[in-house]
């Protein structure tokens, strides 16, 4: 809408403009009277420029509600005076496209030159009878909530019988935007096909090519169509569950799940995110079979997005799932010593373990790579054999140091490991069987004096945690050499605790909170040693003077056999 600032006729010089512009989508609303309320908008625009002055605003808080009350009485007399100039027939001409020529018309009402616009300017668009929906922006929550549950019930493939009755938010949408639209119609209108064209042509685009969101939202709004963009939600969920390809979708250049929220989001931000599709092929359809009867498992759960997201997603979950020791594996050994495997293993390593890694490019491209296979027949051949050496790496190593235990030992080897152990403990001194000593002894022997299973896997995995200070299951490839030199070592030790000559001055000996007869071997130790140690347990016995003398010894008693117990 346009005013004059005098008494000039100015309708040649905009009708001339207006064709330069060649935007057939314009209306031009003129008028030839002088404007009478310059000095009320000048006012109007004097405060937009003190609101936005925060210095200013800061320091006079108190004007802030005078200037909102001046601020809506200045709207309401420049909006009532605009509508009342602009509804007078006669006071005003309207300059607009009928699709053959621009029209001046003086007696036309704003709406219908914006009827005759659209009708020709937009004459694919396809009517959706619902305000609710059928809006540019969605803000309401309950609408977004109802259109939600909707494209989650498209890309479920869910049955849509409830939404075909009822006055539920989403029965009313979804009737409106599929069904009286004519969109899921058996035989669909010219509008409807030419509009589900534009969906079609956009997907078929993206096959082998990555293609910007912003190509489809722009064609689904832009002319002849002139969609809203609170319905392309639905219709781009309805449109991508009837394709059969595997599609990719990336936020900038990282790949991210297809859901209900990416969709949403595919609309909201088009230019961040673009669409790639994967081109059918039998090679690629049978690598994706293969590598799925490979790494799933019917236990998995939780998974979402395309076929290859959820690959990707079921072999990081049992690599993740492997010990620690496996995937701490550098070096070759007996077990793993072709060097295509060792040079797999780190490069596999960092690609299952990110989070951030894009699934299309890992299995189709990162995969082969970290394989040196061309093909992916190959690829999953190489990934079977890996994974197989992975899933028992850690059995054999535990076969191996068990096997290691028992001959370091045992001269002849006949028995197995628990045998020759307890055979070895039974030959061992009274005093190196109770003695306190280091953690490594006084667990060690503890260890084998206690075995109650003949579970040998059970009883080295104690072993090697006891010897190393580190779990089996989190070894690595130079922990089986201090294993074995470490158990070498303690057995001389332990071996060279003679009764006489180890046996000490004092004997511990009391009976346990289970009951068992407690009895241990100890050296004093000087008033030197532990002075720390001694002065707080002397200073806390003062402070506790009042307790019975049968308390205070219970509870002394108890921490030593917890101590005692600890070492073990």
């Amino acid at each position: 809408a346009l005013y004059s600032l005098d008494n000039c006729d100015r309708t040649e010089q905009l009708v001339k403009k207006v064709k330069e512009l060649t935007s057939y989508n314009i209306i031009v609303i003129y008028t030839k009277k002088p404007f009478i309320m310059m000095d009320k908008a000048r006012d109007y625009e004097i405060l937009q420029n003190i609101k936005s002055d925060e210095k200013f605003m800061k320091e006079n808080e108190i004007l802030s509600k005078e200037l909102a009350v001046m601020e809506e009485e200045l709207e309401k007399i420049l909006s009532d005076y605009l509508e009342n100039e602009f509804e007078q027939s006669g006071s005003h001409i309207t300059i607009y496209n009928d699709s053959d020529k621009w029209v001046l018309d003086e007696n036309i009402s704003t709406s219908m030159a914006v009827d005759i616009v659209c009708n020709h300017y937009y004459s694919e668009t396809v009517v959706i009878n619902n305000e609710l929906i059928n809006k540019q922006y969605i803000k309401t929550a309950p609408i977004k909530k109802s259109r939600k549950i909707i494209m989650q019930n498209i890309l479920d493939g869910d049955s849509v019988e409830y939404y075909l009755s009822g006055t539920s938010s989403e029965s009313t949408i979804y009737r409106a935007v599929m069904v009286n639209s004519g969109i899921v119609a058996d035989e669909k209108s010219d509008k409807v096909i030419n509009l589900l064209g534009i969906f079609e042509a956009f997907f078929d685009s993206c096959v082998d090519e990555k293609k910007s969101l912003s190509i489809l939202v722009n064609r689904f709004c832009g002319k002849p169509f002139g969609m809203r963009a609170g319905v392309l939600p639905i219709l781009l969920a309805y449109s991508l569950s009837k394709r059969n390809e595997d599609i990719v979708v990336y936020y900038e250049d990282r790949e991210t799940a297809l859901n209900v929220d990416t969709i949403i989001n595919l609309v909201d931000y088009p230019t961040k995110y673009s669409i790639f599709i994967s081109k059918d092929s039998a090679d690629k359809d049978r690598y994706l079979q293969n590598l799925y009867d490979l790494f799933a498992d019917k236990a998995d759960k939780n998974l979402s997005g395309n076929r290859i997201a959820n690959i990707l997603t079921c072999m990081q979950r049992w690599y993740r799932a492997l010990p620690q020791v496996t995937k701490n594996i550098r070096k070759g050994n007996e077990y793993i010593s072709d060097e295509r495997i060792l040079n797999a293993l780190p490069k596999l390593k960092n690609v299952m373990q990110r989070m951030d890694v894009n699934a299309y490019e890992v299995i189709f491209e990162v995969l082969p790579n970290i394989c040196g296979c061309e093909d992916y027949d190959k690829t999953v051949d190489f990934l079977s054999i890996l994974k197989t050496k992975l899933n028992s790496y850690m059995d054999w190593l535990l076969e191996k140091v068990t096997k290691t235990t028992k001959n370091i030992f045992s001269s002849d080897g006949k028995d197995d490991m628990i045998h020759t152990l307890k055979a070895w403990f039974e030959n061992q001194s009274d005093v190196a069987k109770h003695g306190l000593y280091n953690t490594s002894i006084s667990g060690f022997m503890s260890c084998i004096g206690d075995i109650d299973t003949y579970d040998e896997y059970s009883v080295v995995q104690k072993i090697m945690k006891i010897v190393t200070e580190v779990h089996a299951d989190s070894w690595n490839d130079e922990t089986y050499n201090e294993y074995v030199d470490n158990l070498q070592q303690l057995k001389s030790d332990i071996e060279a605790i003679d009764s006489e000559n180890r046996k000490g001055s004092c004997v511990l000996s009391f009976i346990g909170k289970n009951g068992e007869v407690i009895q241990k071997y100890y050296d004093p130790v000087d008033s030197d040693k532990g002075t720390m140690f001694r002065n707080i347990i002397e200073d806390q016995l003062e402070s506790f003077s009042d307790l019975d003398v049968n308390v205070r010894v219970a509870i002394l008693l108890e921490m030593i056999e917890k101590v005692m117990r600890k070492e073990e």
